[in-house]
This record gives structure tokens, sequence and C-alpha cells, in this order.
């Protein structure tokens, strides 16, 4: 595009590729830059409702307010820099060249206010009876909760427990932090490894620090066993649920996530990851169908005695049950979709209703029910996780499936 298109024509022809999903990884950092430039002029949001206008009259799309996407694109400007910073900084990864659909939408327009649906054959929307008649309450989202189970047995509730030392185990200090995280620290000579256990509940995350400096964050419904001290051939965890991992490299001592609902039979058959430095993130979950190792940095080996795969930065390893069950390794992950938990937002890649409300059951506590079945509608895009629960149910209304709310139960009329 030469210099002299003016600014509108230019972002409309950029939002036009994006909403395509055909932008070149040059058009879509041209778009990103565009929109913060743009923010706070006239341009920006006359442009943004012409070509959205345009955009419903030629496909299927969603039915969004773009004078409220217009004030969201203001509202996650600051977003939008840190974000795109810390793109830049990953831009080593070399196959990491394209960016996910998910960090669009949670960066240039909040995801509160954007969610895609994409269902074959595309049916028309049924009717959506009133949220206030079918929202008997509302559900706030999760926090910073954990219980830590000792070794000897004794449980501590994190989330209400005051800061400085919890406990000293085998020489060994459990410290709960001024930033509310818990930490292991080296109390004296005679280190004894003895094992705790942090159990994540419905509706909450949180964040430990190893004895060995490695920094683990454990999402809703997760658990981490783990020693005090790290002694011995290797430092080994077990994990159950999900968790991002910033691992300190030691190659005397290689770093081992065994999963937790495992037991081994002779040494063989155990899912097993080897790591060796790296950061990562694992989704392990009993009620999900795989499990899932994201490769952010460094490397991995991922499987058991009988299959050992090498993981690069940029790939994904699924372990398939059932028919067809075995290891997947998937180039060109979608990182950002993968530590999007983490980093405060569901995302939803190609997700059905019922993987969609496995999410939002684990972090708002649910119990949900659906009244009908049989749907292929799939959702794509990112939904901020700090809303309360009816502003999301409201955005994925805008498909045509109706929610009630009545205390912690959730009723899916599809």
């Amino acid at each position: 595009m030469s210099n002299g298109v003016s600014d509108d024509i230019r972002l409309k022809y950029l939002l036009e590729k994006y909403l395509a999903n055909s932008c070149s990884q040059e058009e879509l950092d041209m778009l990103l830059a565009n929109v913060s430039e743009n923010a706070n002029s006239d341009v920006l949001r006359p442009t943004l409702e012409a070509c959205w206008e345009q955009v419903k009259g030629e496909k299927a799309a969603p039915e969004v307010d773009a004078a409220a996407l217009y004030q969201a694109i203001l509202q996650r400007e600051g977003e939008f820099g840190r974000r795109r910073r810390q793109r830049l900084r990953r831009r080593r990864l070399a196959r990491y060249r394209t960016v996910a659909l998910f960090a669009v939408l949670a960066i240039v327009v909040t995801s509160s206010l954007l969610l895609m649906l994409r269902s074959r054959p595309l049916a028309p929307l049924k009717p959506v009876a009133a949220a206030h008649s079918r929202f008997k309450n509302d559900v706030q989202p999760g926090s910073n909760k954990a219980v830590l189970v000792l070794a000897n047995g004794q449980s501590i509730i994190l989330d209400s427990a005051g800061t400085g030392t919890l406990a000293t185990q085998g020489g060994i200090k459990v410290i709960k932090l001024s930033n509310g995280q818990l930490a292991y620290q080296a109390d004296g000579k005679n280190r004894e490894p003895v094992y705790n256990t942090i159990n994540i509940p419905r509706g909450g995350q949180y964040e430990l620090i190893l004895q060995d400096g490695t920094r683990v964050w454990l999402n809703s419904e997760s658990s981490l066993r783990y020693p005090t001290v790290f002694t011995g051939k290797d430092r080994s965890v077990e994990l159950s649920g999900e968790a991002y991992f910033e691992v300190t490299p030691n190659a005397v001592n290689p770093f081992k996530i065994y999963m937790l609902d495992q037991q081994p039979v002779d040494g063989k058959g155990r899912k097993e990851i080897d790591v060796l430095g790296t950061t990562f993130n694992v989704m392990a979950y009993d009620d999900e169908k795989v499990v899932k190792t994201t490769l952010i940095e460094g490397a991995l080996r991922v499987g058991n005695e009988a299959m050992l795969r090498l993981l690069k930065p940029g790939q994904q390893a699924e372990w398939i049950s059932g028919p067809g069950a075995g290891l997947k390794v998937t180039d060109d992950a979608d990182l950002d979709a993968a530590v999007a938990w983490k980093n405060g937002f569901f995302s939803f890649d190609r997700s059905d209703i019922r993987t969609i409300m496995r999410q939002l059951s684990r972090w708002y506590d649910l119990k949900v029910t659906y009244k009908e079945t049989g749907t292929d509608k799939m959702f794509w895009g990112g939904i901020q996780k700090d809303l309360p629960l009816s502003d999301v149910l409201r955005i994925l209304e805008k498909s045509g499936v109706e929610f009630s709310i009545d205390g912690k139960n959730v009723i899916v009329n599809m």
C-alpha cells in the first residue's frame, strides 16, 4: 500500500483482511500498530463501524456493538503495547511465525465483547429469552485459592493464611511471600526430603516456587505433589490438572513430571515429561480426552518407556486416550491459547459448548446441566476470566445458546 493512502482506508483494508483471517504477519503487525496509533483519534471508530457493518452484510458475522467495540479498544491499548512487546521478544522462535487468533482478540478488542461462532452448516440463531428472567443470581470469578497438605497430613488454607513461615519440615521452611506466592527455603544443613501436596480447588489458582527455584502456576482443580527439597538423580513431581512451569536448569539433576493419577507398573507405561530447562504448559485433566504439553522455550522429552518424542519450541504433544490412542506432535502450536488461562483469559479454539463449559465450571465452580444435545456449533476467540459469570454467558448467547443460572447450577439449552 502506498504512503498516500489515508489512514481510514488503510485501517479498513487491514480490518477486512483480519476478519477474513487472511492477514500476513506484516499486515497483522501493521493492524495492531495502526489501532494503537489511532486509538485517540476520530479515525478509528467510524472505520470500525463501517467495516463491521460491511462484513455483517456479507457473512454470518456475530452481532457486536461497534461503538462498544471502539471503547473496548481504547481500554485495551495499554495491554496491547505490553503483549506486543512480549511477542517481539519471542520472535526468535522460528516456528512461531503467526500470531494466534486468540492473541489478536485479546489484544485488539476486549474479549468480553467479541466472540466469533463457526457452525457447519450455518443455522439461523434462535431467539434468546431475556437474561434477567433466567439469571436468578450471578457468580463471581475465581481467585487465588489453594490448600497445602504437609508431610504430616496437616492442611493449611493458603488464601487465608498470613505471610511468613507457615511450617518447617526436614530442615526446610514453608513460606508464604508478601505477594501471595508459596516458597521453600533451606533452614540449616540437615535437609530431609519429605513430600507436600498443593491442591487447587474449583474456582481457584495459585503460584508456588519450589526449593530449586522452579516456578509453577496451577490452574483450577489441579494438584501437584512434590518434595520439599530435591535430592538424588532427578527432580520429580506429580501433576493432575493443568500447570505452567518455568523450570530452573540443572543438567546433573533433570526435572521430571509424572501424571499424578497414574501408578507405575514395573516402571513401564507411565506418562512422563523430561524437562531440559524450559518453559511450558501441561494440561492433564481427567475429564479431557487428551493430555497436552505445549513447549514455549527450551526442550522437552515426552512419552513413556515405549515411545519418547523430543519437543522443540512452538510444538505441542498430545497423548490421546481411547480409540486411536497414541502420541501426536503438532508444529506451530497456538502458544497464546495454551497459556491463556495463566494470562487471565479463556481460550476457545474451535471448541464446542461442552469443552467451553468444562473450562467455565472449573473457574466458577459450577454444576452444568444440558437441556438439549446435538449441536455442531464451534466457537473461537477469547473471554476475560475476571468477568462475572453472567457477562460471560451473555457473550456466548450471541450464538443462540441459552443459559440459566440458579445458585451454582447452570442449565445450557442448545
